[in-house]
């Protein structure tokens, strides 16, 4: 349970919006991000059945129940399934209420250095470089000194913006634009980390401890997804412990403590 609510502190995922098209239904890629939800210890859902216009009766029914079917099976048991259309409008105001809804039983985690991992990065005229991304942990401020890794460049926070408002703090779980000083952007890359100093560092080599739905062979070629960035490496496993795996990747990334990460073939 602690390395659970570890695992959310890091995560800035309060509640799931999970899309399923109510004429084609549950699909492969649909049962893997079901997968990862439960595995990086997501507890709220809501389903919004999409292009619901495209559907009559029984396909829509259909789809819901393959739906319902699925989630009994993982926590998500009970989560409204809301059929939508970005076409006629159909549904959209009770999608956003049961959102509403489900964000006033999210908790809150504010504690520990802050950190962002990077999505995306671009420059602006007469600002510089600005880098985006969601809040992991803590809380960032205007003028903060902070480092980017892999690499190690010390930078600092000129301002920040969330949704286009200017502001002067951003906090754990919220979209955040960063305007950094003291880097160009050629130096700059999705999959980074910019953060307060000692919140995340640079390594080629990570021990975790990982719940497998398909444990792979000792020294299996794996990819590996942490933070906003994805890396080549093989998983070597532990035989005392099937929990632990020592992942030993092709090139650096940026990791922080206890921070969720994603082992895929």
């Amino acid at each position: 349970e602690a390395i659970q609510e570890m695992w959310r502190k890091h995560l800035g995922i309060d509640v799931a919006l999970l899309c399923v098209a109510a004429d084609a239904g549950v699909m492969p890629q649909t049962r893997e991000h079901v997968d990862i939800l439960r595995l990086l210890h997501v507890h709220r859902m809501v389903v919004a059945l999409t292009r619901a216009d495209l559907a009559d009766a029984d396909t829509r029914e259909l789809a819901i129940e393959e739906v319902r079917e699925l989630l009994d099976k993982a926590r998500f048991a009970g989560a409204q399934i809301i059929p939508v259309s970005a076409i006629t409008g159909e549904g959209l105001p009770a999608l956003r209420q049961a959102l509403v809804e489900a964000l006033q039983h999210a908790e809150e985690f504010r504690g520990g250095p802050w950190y962002l991992p990077i999505d995306r990065a671009f420059a602006v005229k007469g600002h510089g470089t600005v880098v985006t991304g969601t809040l992991a942990q803590g809380r960032v401020k205007v003028g903060d000194r902070a480092y980017l890794e892999p690499g190690h460049w010390e930078v600092r926070v000129r301002s920040i913006h969330s949704h286009g408002d200017q502001l002067e703090t951003s906090e754990h779980g919220k979209r955040t634009a960063l305007n950094l000083g003291g880097v160009r952007l050629e130096d700059v890359r999705r999959g980074m980390t910019v953060g307060e100093p000692g919140a995340s560092f640079q390594t080629s080599c990570i021990d975790a401890q990982v719940e497998w739905l398909v444990e792979p062979k000792h020294g299996q070629r794996v990819r590996v997804s942490i933070g906003a960035d994805e890396a080549m490496g093989k998983a070597f496993l532990n035989t005392h412990d099937p929990t632990l795996v020592q992942l030993r990747l092709e090139q650096p990334v940026a990791a922080a403590l206890h921070q969720p990460l994603i082992i895929r073939r």
